[in-house]
């Protein structure tokens, strides 16, 4: 391993890329102590993949939360006799959709969450704009190979080496738009949500009750429905571009959001227009 060197705060990101970009396999820059924090610059595929798929739980819990819970309020404020089902046993859906609340205001907390050592969506964008050789061509047709079992000496199907071949390789330049994008989500969060999350669901605090009333009289379901909408993009995107070579820009993920919503919306109507239908 090289000695570590000691640079000034300014220069990090292009001291980094300019060292990665020259072959440095194994590297670490010791900031003055000042800053507080150590820049690794190395992350191996493994790694990569395995944050990739921790944070797409994360917002994946948060779709599913969101999606429950707006589906059994929105049951009980259009049929009386569900609401009438609801207040038979209501300890148990005040406590399901208490948890569903919860379950959403922790997951965007993960997602968003500006403490060290964490995985967050803000990770997964940089990473992925750090590493472009995660998305080349020999990755994807690898990636394909595994997909059709394909291991070894096994040839390659007639299509493959076509496909691969008309695949345009990212660079960082190409997707720098993921961090641009997801900023104003990042900052919406932070400004609004954050608060929320903090002082009511993770901690007991001392806020008085008209101070409670307040944080949440700035949120808004659409905003964090774009919120989720994009994070949720942006990570069935990035997987487009693994298995598919599509670029940002060309991307077509915003319909999974929808798709993925309206499965926690269809069964939560079966459970609950079931339970009426069984007398429940």
């Amino acid at each position: 391993m090289r000695e570590p060197a000691s640079v000034a705060g300014e220069g990090v990101d292009s001291l980094i890329r300019s060292i990665r970009d020259a072959g440095t396999a194994d590297c670490v820059f010791r900031l003055p102590a000042n800053v507080n924090m150590t820049i690794a610059i190395n992350m191996t595929s493994e790694e990569y993949w395995r944050m990739f798929h921790l944070v797409r739980g994360d917002v994946e819990t948060a779709i599913g939360c969101s999606g429950t819970y707006l589906t059994i309020n929105r049951l009980a404020a259009g049929n009386y006799d569900i609401l009438q089902q609801y207040n038979r046993n209501a300890d148990f859906w005040r406590a399901t959709t208490y948890a569903l609340q919860t379950g959403v205001f922790m997951a965007l907390g993960r997602m968003f969450d500006q403490t060290k050592n964490t995985y967050t969506i803000e990770d997964v964008s940089e990473q992925t704009i750090e590493h472009p050789g995660f998305f080349t061509k020999a990755e994807l047709r690898q990636r394909k190979r595994e997909s059709l079992n394909l291991f070894g000496n096994a040839p390659d199907p007639e299509w493959l080496p076509g496909f691969v071949a008309n695949v345009v390789e990212p660079n960082r330049a190409s997707l720098a738009i993921l961090k641009t994008e997801l900023q104003p989500h990042v900052d919406k969060f932070i400004a609004v949500y954050e608060p929320i999350r903090h002082r009511y669901f993770a901690h007991r605090g001392k806020d008085s009750e008209q101070a409670i009333k307040e944080l949440f009289e700035k949120t808004a379901i659409v905003e964090v429905a774009e919120i989720l909408r994009f994070s949720y993009g942006l990570i069935t995107g990035i997987q487009e571009m693994a298995y598919n070579g599509t670029l940002p820009g060309k991307w077509t993920s915003d319909k999974s959001y929808d798709s993925l919503f309206k499965e926690y919306e269809k069964s939560t109507e079966e459970l609950v227009k079931g339970l009426k239908k069984n007398g429940a």
